[in-house]
């Protein structure tokens, strides 16, 4: 009989400790995005994955981080098979789908175009003179078609950035510091020097986690949770530190 209650406690204490843990353990699902989320180990490629893991131990949680193309990472926190994804811009089709965390910084959004293509613009009509490239699914793509602006679309990043430098295409709209990444990283020296940075910005947003709806008390905790971390970090300095890391931006832009 004794016997029978110890192994009970045991049964009953291994699954109150399984259940802490996982109620301290927040998964989350990411694509490749360099310098902001990579599956290389170099944390000067995944600044935002730092940062991100950062803020949850400051608050005593386990990380779990796992990669995927993006278009899954989104699909499999909308089912809520993980917890959250970042970083992604808010849309209005988004937050209905979605727990927006705490901003983690603002991204600013630019034209890198071919120097042979004489790219300029001042405001959006100026845009259709040009062959305007496009990846499926991102932010600038969407606010682009919603302003009548035709576009190219490709599944992929480096696609356009490869049909750029062949100058298949005059402009692309990019994230400034994965702009200059990805010309740093994947082109020649000699094919990124012919493309520049247009000085005047298409947007400058900020960027979030996004938490699935499903389990949402859970997700409201975990979001809360990232919060108070940011915070931490933010007061100690750093948050400061971590975004430093982030590569400056090479390219000699434009004077405006």
């Amino acid at each position: 009989m004794l016997k029978s209650f110890i192994l009970i406690l045991l049964f009953l204490s291994s699954n109150t400790a399984l259940a802490s843990e996982n109620t301290k353990t927040v998964r989350l699902v990411v694509g490749e995005w360099e310098p902001y989320t990579s599956s290389f180990s170099n944390p000067h490629y995944k600044i935002s994955e730092e940062l991100v893991r950062a803020a949850y131990q400051t608050q005593g949680y386990k990380v779990i981080i796992d990669h995927h193309p993006w278009a899954r990472a989104y699909r499999y926190v909308q089912t809520g098979k993980y917890d959250g994804t970042f970083p992604w811009f808010k849309t209005t089709e988004r937050e209905s789908l979605f727990i927006f965390s705490t901003p983690l910084f603002v991204e600013e959004v630019v034209f890198i175009y071919h120097q042979d293509s004489q790219f300029h613009w001042e405001n959006i009509d100026d845009l259709n003179k040009y062959r305007v490239g496009a990846t499926q699914a991102f932010t600038a793509t969407d606010y682009l078609i919603s302003q009548n602006v035709n576009v190219t679309i490709e599944n992929s990043d480096e696609t356009n950035y490869i049909k750029l430098a062949k100058h298949r295409i005059d402009v692309y709209p990019a994230a400034l510091k994965r702009g200059d990444y990805m010309l740093t990283t994947l082109l020649t020296k000699e094919q990124s020097e012919k493309l520049h940075i247009h000085p005047k910005p298409i947007m400058e947003t900020e960027m979030f986690i996004m938490f699935s709806l499903q389990d949402i008390e859970r997700r409201k905790l975990l979001s809360e949770a990232f919060t108070r971390g940011l915070n931490m970090l933010i007061d100690s300095g750093q948050y400061k530190e971590i975004m430093e890391g982030l590569p400056s931006v090479s390219r000699q832009r434009e004077s405006r």
